[in-house]
């Protein structure tokens, strides 16, 4: 019988083995080499990331196209003046298990649906004064098939390194110098900062189911919202660009300064929404006035 690496190794060039299966097989390999790094890896492909968008492995990052639903259920493409901002909203973040995304594969569909977080809409409603019942990014077919054909590469790559090392197994055990040289080689697969979860997917063209100082204006909600971000957001480069943008809106002196630095505000939050969602109602009321 082939041992594992070389099962591995194998599977990866037969399309007809699913990634989540082949994922199993690498779970066995890196529990009994004790690969830790590996292990953590393998274990959010197949159970899900949860982590700050930007720490997910590169692959697990992507722009979809946003659309927008007016009061009339008719859906349009947005159009943003702001690049960054438009960056920003477009982003989609793959956290899925990979079986989500291969059961979605199995459809038919050419396009999928990642659903923009309602506090997200709400302020975007509140700054351009359009009513915008929801938000969506278009993802292709192709983006969702290179998350998985990725995972599939990163095992072969991985199953490769280990046969350079002298590491091939026998079935399914591993001998001792194998577990040795295994601890020696530093191999790893996948690289990402953050803890991991479950995620959510579905369907047929479907849902993919973060002290103040006083400004002129002096608005509670701006003062709250400051207070909350130094309290929650622990990148100091975010933290600072997500301050600095509320405080701009708080030191505008007409509307139209305060929409670009509420523009500013969401794109520089984009990761940490949960943490300023909270004093956005308010924020779009000012923004109304």
């Amino acid at each position: 019988m082939p041992g594992l690496v070389e099962q591995l190794q194998a599977d990866s060039f037969d399309s007809g083995v699913p990634v989540s299966t082949l994922l199993g097989k690498v779970k066995v390999c890196a529990a009994r080499l004790s690969l830790q790094d590996a292990l953590a890896w393998v274990e959010s492909e197949l159970d899900g990331y949860t982590c700050h968008g930007d720490e997910l492995p590169s692959y697990r990052r992507g722009h979809g196209i946003t659309n927008a639903q007016d009061r009339f259920g008719r859906w349009v493409p947005m159009q943003f003046e702001n690049p960054d901002l438009a960056d920003q909203i477009s982003k989609v973040y793959f956290r899925e298990p990979v079986s989500s995304y291969e059961e979605l594969l199995r459809s038919d569909g050419s396009t999928f649906i990642i659903p923009i977080d309602n506090g997200l809409v709400s302020a975007m409603s509140n700054a351009y004064g359009v009513d915008i019942v929801a938000m969506r990014n278009m993802v292709s077919r192709t983006a969702i098939h290179a998350v998985v054909q990725k995972a599939r590469n990163l095992v072969l790559d991985w199953s490769l390194e280990l046969s350079r090392a002298g590491i091939t197994g026998d079935g399914m055990s591993f001998s001792a110098d194998e577990r040795r040289r295994a601890d020696g080689a530093h191999i790893s697969i996948g690289t990402f900062n953050g803890s991991f979860s479950t995620g959510d997917a579905s369907g047929t063209g479907a849902t993919i189911s973060q002290s103040y100082s006083a400004t002129s204006n002096d608005i509670p909600a701006i003062a709250e919202l400051i207070a909350a971000v130094r309290s929650n957001v622990v990148e100091a480069v975010e933290r600072d660009a997500i301050v600095a943008a509320a405080t701009e809106i708080a030191e505008a002196t007409d509307k139209q300064a305060m929409v670009k630095g509420y523009e500013r505000l969401i794109a520089a939050a984009a990761n940490h929404m949960t943490v300023i969602a909270p004093f956005l109602p308010a924020i779009g009321q000012m923004l109304a006035s």
